[in-house]
């Protein structure tokens, strides 16, 4: 049954990763609203960072579900 669920997500991948960049594009936005003069690539770079600790502890969270 995972091999299956993992097919079927293989499928959403392209749609998954414009829903990423949409969210950089969101956060950039607020970033440069905040800080205008931060360098752009250096703003994405650090937005990035936030989204993979995010998407670690709710992986985490998840996880430790499954588990107990």
């Amino acid at each position: 049954m995972t091999h299956v669920a993992h097919i079927d997500l293989a499928n959403y991948r392209d749609s998954i990763a414009e829903d990423v960049r949409n969210l950089i594009e969101k956060y950039h936005s607020i970033v440069e609203d905040n800080s205008p003069d931060i360098d752009d690539d250096l703003a994405d770079a650090f937005i990035l960072l936030e989204m993979r600790n995010a998407l670690k502890n709710i992986q985490d969270d998840k996880l430790e579900k499954i588990i107990n």
